[in-house]
């Protein structure tokens, strides 16, 4: 089942297209300056799409762009704006303080300043917190330790929901001699380990009330590696704003390393080898498995001592635009990142056309072809955004294409055209015929709104909500598709799968109808049955939401952060999503049949 549904969550996810998106703040607003009332009463006119990133980025939206007409403002934008560096932040430790320390205060780096042989620490085991109590415990702890420093990372989830959900938390501190986790055979509690892996799933309704006035204290600086991702999420999952950021990706890139991945930091300070092998494992899995508890922790493990080294690094720096306080005063900016929901625009399915004239498809569509694609480009986005699955789940791009090319006229030859047929189009099926049917008509319409009366139908009731996401559980195992190079769909095409020819993406993107365990293999994500992942990339499918300012084709971006992807899948780490590229990440299309 759904973690939606498992935990209860469902009822809260808004994926509605004109809804404005309104912050959900601890009613007390912790280390507030401005008024809660400033930001909930005053709701601005327009989506504020363009300003969500502040001075980050900037993005251009089409004209067509469906979008809620109004937005709220960051709510903590005065207090991240006027808080002022502390004294102690700034300052930086000696070298000698540092190598003492074997590279960091809290004696993590297993690499000495000269490169020298590595000493492998004990195997460090994070306190897995899933209960109230628990949470409660630690941020007492937080709080009560005059904690300055603590290190974050997320792990979430973006394939069988639309907008994505984090799945996991990890949490460092700074370690001590008594360290529970750090010390093998120790006994590891809260009150004495460093390392916390929370579960952001279970605990989803708690966070905020329990770590809101953690993330928001100006005194404690807040260390993460890449965190244009996590800012916005938590934002959403959890009304979580964070006050005082060093971003560690961000001082390697003012450093100017080969990369600005963590990966890099690790292998640099820490002498560590990052595994990759879960980059793209799913993250809602329970109990989560102890390699992957594992992988999440290293995150953090070493991230505070890479910090160390890094501020150490910036104070020695020739540049005289090279600081500390130059790092904060980007990984400021970072903080005022704003959420907002991701917007439709109708005219997006033009980037699918672009993606198959590309392709070795050469046959061109026809008015009505167009016409059909444009229409269930909609219908797909209002289904995926009801049912709460991402439009690659709801139907592949190669399938849609394949779709509005042959527009079958009934339900046998609509199942032969892509077999299996995804579970949401199986079970929407007339509605999609419906569509194909009235899209004749639709050359000359003015559908800014994307208001296609497919007759998707609307959910009133909790009960019956749950009723149709359990019914997205049809059997849809994807086949392998030919290794044979694509050709051009006849008028009728052959169905996608039994190792006939299928439409192809662009070149290196695969395809989206692998079976399941063939794609397991190639993704590297964990099988069903927990197994093991066994390799490290997957390319991205085409996600046409955003248009670039510069390049009139949509293309995947690359990780050049290795270390940056880490959605269970299509969650790739950090500034693969970074709001600063003019093209959006694209998301990966992969079949998960673990959850139903």
């Amino acid at each position: 089942e759904k973690p939606q549904i498992t935990y209860n969550f469902h009822s809260t996810i808004d994926n509605s297209r004109t809804e404005p998106f309104k912050p959900s703040v601890h009613p007390q607003k912790p280390y507030s300056v401005s008024p809660l009332s400033e930001c909930l009463d005053h709701p601005i006119q327009g989506h504020g799409l363009e300003t969500r990133h502040g001075s980050i980025s900037t993005t251009k939206y089409p004209d067509d762009m469906v979008a809620p007409p109004i937005h709220y403002s960051h709510p903590y934008q005065t207090e991240i704006e006027e808080f002022e560096y502390r004294e102690w932040q700034l300052q930086v430790s000696r070298k000698d303080e540092l190598m003492n320390g074997r590279g960091g205060l809290g004696g993590t780096l297993l690499k000495d300043e000269e490169g020298g042989e590595k000493t492998e620490i004990s195997s460090v085991n994070a306190v897995w917190i899933d209960t109230v109590d628990d949470l409660q415990a630690l941020s007492h702890r937080i709080e009560t330790e005059n904690v300055r420093e603590i290190a974050l990372d997320l792990e979430a989830h973006s394939h069988r929901t639309f907008g994505g959900f984090v799945c996991l938390m990890q949490l460092s501190l700074r370690r001590t001699k008594n360290d529970g986790g750090h010390t093998s055979g120790a006994t590891n509690t809260i009150e004495t380990s460093s390392d916390f892996l929370i579960d952001t799933l279970a605990l989803r309704s708690s966070i905020n009330q329990y770590l809101a006035h953690v993330f928001a204290n100006p005194d404690i600086v807040k260390v993460m590696h890449g965190a244009d991702s996590d800012i916005p999420w938590l934002q959403r999952d959890f009304g979580l704003y964070i006050v005082n950021l060093f971003d560690t990706g961000r001082a390697s890139r003012m450093l100017k390393f080969p990369s600005a991945g963590l990966a890099y930091l690790l292998s640099k300070y820490a002498g560590v080898i990052a595994d990759k092998k879960h980059q793209l494992s799913d993250w809602r899995q329970r109990p989560l498995p102890e390699d992957m508890k594992a992988y999440a922790t290293s995150d953090t493990l070493y991230l505070l001592d890479i910090y160390d080294r890094l501020k150490l690094e910036l104070d020695t720096n020739s540049n005289v635009d090279v600081s500390v306080e130059s790092v904060l005063d980007t990984s400021r900016k970072i903080c005022l990142i704003r959420y907002d929901k991701e917007a439709f625009c109708p005219s997006g399915y033009q980037s699918l056309m672009k993606w198959k004239k590309r392709s070795k498809a050469t046959t061109s569509f026809s008015t009505k072809q167009e016409n059909t694609l444009k229409a269930l480009y909609d219908w797909r986005d209002k289904v995926a955004r009801e049912e709460d699955e991402s439009v690659q789940y709801t139907c592949p791009n190669s399938a849609l294409l394949r779709i509005a090319t042959a527009r079958p006229h009934n339900v046998i030859t609509l199942q032969g055209l892509v077999n299996p047929l995804p579970p949401l189009v199986l079970r929407h099926s007339q509605e999609v015929l419906n569509v194909i049917k009235h899209s004749s008509s639709m050359a000359n319409e003015n559908n800014d709104n994307a208001d296609t009366k497919t007759s998707t139908k609307d959910v009133t009731s909790s009960e019956e909500k749950i009723s149709q996401l359990r019914a997205s559980a049809s059997p849809f195992a994807f086949r392998p598709a030919s290794s044979n190079s694509c050709t051009a769909p006849s008028p009728v095409p052959h169905p996608l799968g039994d190792g006939r020819p299928a439409l192809s993406g662009p070149s290196g993107v695969l395809s989206p109808v692998l079976g399941t365990e063939a794609l397991y293999k190639q993704a590297g994500w964990m099988t069903p049955q927990g197994g093991g992942a066994v390799s490290s990339s997957f390319s991205a499918s085409i996600n046409p939401h955003m248009i670039s300012m510069d390049e009139e084709n949509v293309t995947a971006s690359t990780d050049e952060d290795d270390d940056m992807n880490h959605n269970d899948s299509s969650n790739n780490k950090k500034e693969v999503y970074a709001s600063k590229r003019a093209v959006h990440t694209l998301d990966v299309s992969k079949a998960n049949q673990h959850f139903i």
